[in-house]
């Protein structure tokens, strides 16, 4: 059975090394990475267009100036306004998606073909879980950053903005009330988030730790056959199980 190496001490991402291995491994994505941000922030305007709807025909009702006719541009310029950003944000986070599956692949092949080259010793002082846990799992957890964080966190921050400006140029006072909450918010956020980094090492440590206990257990099913040493064998992956069971729980 494949011996596992003992975990390293736990230690936040590097993100800087994060985005740079991103970056390199882009390629021809990083012009579909780009129109992805340019079309999540164009698909704003549209969807603040309906929220300028509802306050025009407000404006109006309240001003006595409602008509049907009036009625009938601003209800067909928001139902436009709901289309157009539903046809720019799909696109967007089609691109997104479609060049985070290109750049995870990329990733994965260069991984292999490095892996080819290492030593034998390399792998004796490593379980196969973890080297799958390396190709296979740890990848793909990029793909939510690419798919989701670009287009959405595009959207979202071009969103808080758009909104900051169109308070500030209607009334001022109600722009700084509604503003003035956001380090509040953003304080409440990052106190949320402290520690997550070195959270996320261990449980990507204990995840790898299960991984390698049950494909080692799986391996050397036959032997544990042969010697009736099913309890024994089977202790260390429950173990490891439980283990991930317990940082998922307390996370």
């Amino acid at each position: 059975m494949t011996q596992r190496s003992e975990p390293d001490e736990a230690k936040g991402p590097d993100l800087a090394s994060s985005l740079r291995l991103l970056l390199a491994q882009a390629g021809g994505s990083r012009a579909a990475l780009a129109a992805s941000v340019g079309l999540a922030t164009v698909s704003v305007l549209f969807e603040l267009a309906p929220v300028w709807v509802v306050w025009r025909l407000v404006a109006a009702v309240i001003e006595g100036q409602m008509s049907l006719s009036f009625f009938l541009i601003h209800a067909g310029i928001a139902l436009a306004a709901i289309v157009l950003h539903g046809l720019t944000f799909g696109t967007a986070t089609y691109l997104s998606h479609q060049s985070a599956y290109r750049i995870i692949y990329r990733l994965r092949m260069a991984m292999a073909r490095h892996m080819a080259k290492l030593p034998l010793g390399w792998f004796d002082t490593r379980a196969s879980g973890d080297t799958k846990t390396l190709i296979i799992d740890e990848p793909e957890s990029l793909e939510m950053v690419i798919a989701h964080g670009l287009p959405e966190g595009i959207s979202a921050l071009a969103t808080w903005i758009g909104i900051s400006i169109w308070l500030f140029a209607v009334d001022w006072r109600m722009a700084l009330a509604s503003v003035a909450v956001t380090p509040v918010a953003m304080a409440a956020m990052l106190g949320a988030m402290s520690g997550m980094g070195e959270r996320m090492a261990i449980y990507k440590r204990l995840a790898g730790r299960m991984n390698a206990a049950i494909v080692a257990y799986l391996d050397g099913m036959t032997v544990v056959k042969i010697f009736n040493r099913t309890g024994e064998s089977f202790a260390e992956t429950a173990t490891a199980v439980r283990a991930y069971t317990d940082i998922e729980t307390e996370w």
